[in-house]
């Protein structure tokens, strides 16, 4: 196996343990067994815990923020695009059997370093930023009922989707989630 593909590898199975049982769920014996390689050999791309729990976060938001500037491009509509951000958290539940990335973090973070803090942090701020500019194109496109400020609608849509991601994880039940948010999509005139 390459080096690049061992590393993505690493990262993917490092991502998929964090999302399904935390942070702190998983070891490098553990990515050993599941890659195919020594843990030395995980010690060569990622000296400590720490360096690939960066490295997770840092590709994760790379791939969202790519993800959701493809929304925007090929999306006129706020509230469709909004109805995409939904989906992407929806999915990234996976039949109820794991969180979001930040969402897994964010439960554990007494016990993250600062190096990830502060990437979960530029994550968090980033999806702010690209929510509220939604919401100000829906201020102004009309496609959302009852508008109310824009930075509480932000902040309430980030807090709706991770709560529901929770609750729906923690009773494997999809349903939960649906539920959850049915009241704002609701308010969205497709």
């Amino acid at each position: 196996m390459k080096k690049s593909d061992t590393k993505k590898a690493l990262l993917d199975a490092a991502e998929e343990a964090v999302r399904e049982s935390g942070h702190d769920g998983f070891s490098y014996a553990d990515l050993s067994n599941k890659v195919g390689i020594r843990k030395a050999s995980i010690h060569y791309h990622f000296p400590g815990k720490a360096d690939l729990l960066s490295s997770i976060m840092q590709r994760y938001r790379e791939n969202l923020l790519k993800e959701l500037a493809i929304i925007n491009e090929n999306t006129p509509k706020a509230s469709d695009r909004l109805l995409s951000y939904i989906s992407i958290y929806r999915s990234a539940l996976k039949g109820g059997s794991a969180l979001c990335l930040c969402v897994a973090f964010s439960i554990g973070q007494q016990t993250l370093d600062e190096q990830t803090r502060e990437e979960i942090s530029d994550f968090r701020k980033k999806i702010f930023d690209w929510l509220y500019n939604n919401f100000t194109l829906a201020d102004k496109d009309g496609s959302i009922s009852n508008l109310g400020n824009l930075k509480e609608e932000t902040a309430g849509l980030i807090s709706l989707v991770e709560g529901a991601q929770i609750g729906a994880r923690f009773a494997h039940d999809m349903h939960y989630f649906d539920l959850s948010l049915n009241p704002f999509k609701k308010r969205l005139e497709n």
